[in-house]
């Protein structure tokens, strides 16, 4: 079956949402944004963060990333570029590797974005 909605309707998916078959979405997409300028995040699994503005004008930041869960995405940004003076160190959740390496990511290019995206098993960094 199939379901359509008039091009003043929206739609919110909340939790886990299953959908078969071909997805079209003519429009915009809707994520949450949000700049970091404090030393630390913790990211959980509530599927809050999706795109992060890191801004290190002040202070290195360390984020560690939530439990692996298949098809995760995070979007990250060095809104400053100055990763170069201030790095971002990605921290792992538990035993995962990111980039198949068992340890934490520094990352320290100047204006440096990428996706990081999970398997359900480790993390991996596509840019």
């Amino acid at each position: 079956s199939s379901t359509t909605f008039a091009s003043s309707s929206s739609l919110a998916l909340n939790g886990t949402t299953a959908m078969a078959g071909t997805t079209t979405i003519s429009g915009s997409v809707s994520l949450t944004t949000r700049t970091l300028t404090s030393p630390t995040l913790t990211i959980d699994t509530s599927f809050v963060d999706h795109i992060i503005l890191v801004d290190t004008t002040s202070n290195a930041i360390s984020i560690t990333l939530p439990a692996p869960t298949s098809g995760r995405l995070l979007y990250l940004k060095d809104k400053t570029e100055n990763f170069a003076t201030n790095a971002l160190t990605l921290i792992r959740h538990g035993s995962e590797k990111i980039n198949n390496v068992a340890a934490s990511k520094v990352l320290t290019a100047n204006g440096w974005s990428g996706i990081i995206t999970s398997d359900g098993t480790d993390w991996q960094i596509l840019n």
